[in-house]
């Protein structure tokens, strides 16, 4: 494996010639995302590319789950590589949590699909490069996926190289189960509201002299075969609790609403807090608990206790002091 990768990478500097298998011309064709993933009782919601995490969750210290995915219908792919920089001493990557794609099993065998509707159960866990037979048998069809952390772990190299067969495949990583790698972030107890970012250290683009698309870096090794990949960067908020009207502001009128919406769940209605963002507006209410869910299925409830918590954090944030969750809800 050693000799492929180190061929591969020859190739790639010294402009012989790569499988140019790509098609894409287009960076809105091809995307490179990173995105979060939730967990029971993680303290944080995932809407899109920007985890919010509540303000009990960033003073204890969290870890936050995050993946890299690349969206695109059916690219072939010959070499994955790029470098990601984190924006606040506040966030660490942490390397122990990163596992080689290939030796990611689950208790039991799952049933997958893939974007073309064909089927395979097993218990290595898919990523969105792989092997699929006739008879449902899945392989990782990889012949390398290495991984570099900065000393501070405050960023990292990943390389991915497809294997030296050709029969490596797109499976399609659209849908959150086929990611290309996942690695956790600590999140320091104490971190204060506020947006921090996990980016790709690139936004330049360039061609180079092999005539193939250079995204810039501070390393020129970093090309990409015959398309222009859109980077999609991950947004962490350390979000403001009590905020159910999303108006950026804690006050008497979140407290009104929560109330309005406890009533009217009472009666037996369906009511939605929040018609922009039902599930943010509900997470960020619901103050002793942060739900990711609504409520649903998870013995919480938006009531007067919320909505008598938020009277208090806005009556302290008010007088000029600094209102603290943890001392509110005591």
């Amino acid at each position: 494996m050693k000799k492929t990768i180190a061929a591969a990478i020859a190739a790639m500097l010294t402009c012989t010639a790569l499988p140019v298998h790509a098609a894409y011309q287009s960076k809105d064709e091809v995307a490179f995302s990173l995105r979060g993933t939730e967990t029971a009782d993680c303290g944080y919601l995932v809407e899109g590319n920007t985890i919010y995490v509540s303000p009990l969750a960033a003073k204890a210290g969290a870890t936050l789950h995050m993946s890299m995915f690349i969206e695109s219908e059916k690219p072939d792919m010959v070499i994955v590589e790029g470098e990601l920089a984190i924006s606040d001493p506040a966030l660490q990557l942490i390397p122990e949590s990163y596992h080689n794609p290939t030796q990611i099993y689950t208790e039991e065998k799952v049933t997958y699909t893939t974007q073309d509707g064909q089927e395979f159960s097993t218990q290595l866990k898919p990523y969105c490069f792989g092997f699929v037979n006739k008879n449902g048998f899945y392989a990782s069809g990889s012949s390398g996926m290495n991984m570099d952390f900065s000393e501070g772990n405050d960023g990292c190299r990943f390389l991915w190289l497809g294997s030296a067969t050709g029969e490596t495949h797109f499976l399609g990583s659209r849908s959150d189960e086929y990611s290309l790698f996942d690695v956790d972030l600590h999140l320091a107890a104490g971190t204060q509201s506020g947006e921090y970012s996990v980016s790709f250290l690139s936004d330049i683009t360039e061609e180079n002299p092999c005539g193939q698309t250079f995204l810039s870096s501070d390393d020129p090794e970093l090309t990409y075969v015959d398309f222009v990949p859109e980077l999609k960067n991950l947004n962490i908020v350390v979000a403001e609790g009590g905020d159910a009207n999303l108006d950026g502001e804690t006050d008497a009128a979140d407290a009104a609403a929560i109330l309005t919406f406890a009533a009217a769940k009472g009666a037996g209605g369906n009511p939605v807090l929040n018609q922009a963002n039902p599930r943010l507006s509900y997470f960020l209410a619901d103050v002793n608990e942060y739900s990711t869910n609504c409520g649903e299925q998870d013995g919480t409830a938006l009531d007067a206790k919320d909505a008598s918590a938020i009277l208090r954090y806005a009556a302290i944030g008010g007088s000029g002091e600094t209102p603290d969750w943890s001392d509110v809800l005591h």
